[in-house]
């Protein structure tokens, strides 16, 4: 899963969230796709179709993706690399990441909450479709945050 793309002078470099592959650098000018894989292992895959990058980029499993649609082309493998701050970097985006959906979780369960005070307050009853969606919102709160905490 595509973690952070920067498209600049004819480069795109993207970090993914996958067990095999770390980034990848697509030219468009030479349709070179350099693939660095969570080892170190770096390969060249020459003239790879702005379609079939794509698909690699946008896809759930780059790994997936990789063997059907990039191991097709021609490649050259390149100097192995340390990968340390790649995995770091993947690491620090996938807990902001994780930060952002705890605080949208809270939120949509405060949110619902407040509707019913509000909705209560205002007719001395409660809606079956608030506390319906209440009930939701506490279940993903505690799937999402309460479990975590105890893990």
């Amino acid at each position: 899963m595509l973690l952070k793309k920067q498209d600049k002078d004819g480069k795109i470099k993207t970090i993914y969230s996958s067990s095999n592959i770390c980034s990848s650098t697509y030219e468009k000018d030479t349709k070179n796709l350099t693939i660095i894989f969570s080892n170190g292992n770096q390969y060249c895959y020459k003239n790879v179709s702005q379609t079939d990058y794509t698909r690699f980029e946008l896809a759930d499993s780059q790994g997936k993706t990789f063997n059907s649609h990039i191991k097709k082309y021609t490649f050259e493998k390149l100097d192995v690399l340390d990968v340390k701050d790649i995995i770091n970097e993947i690491t620090v985006i996938k807990d902001q990441e994780e930060e952002i959906k705890k605080k949208y979780i809270s939120n949509k369960f405060i949110d619902s909450i407040k509707g019913i005070l509000s909705y209560f307050e205002s007719t001395n009853e409660i809606n079956s479709t608030m506390y319906d969606l209440l009930k939701k919102n506490m279940a993903e709160y505690e799937t999402t945050l309460i479990k975590k905490q105890t893990t």
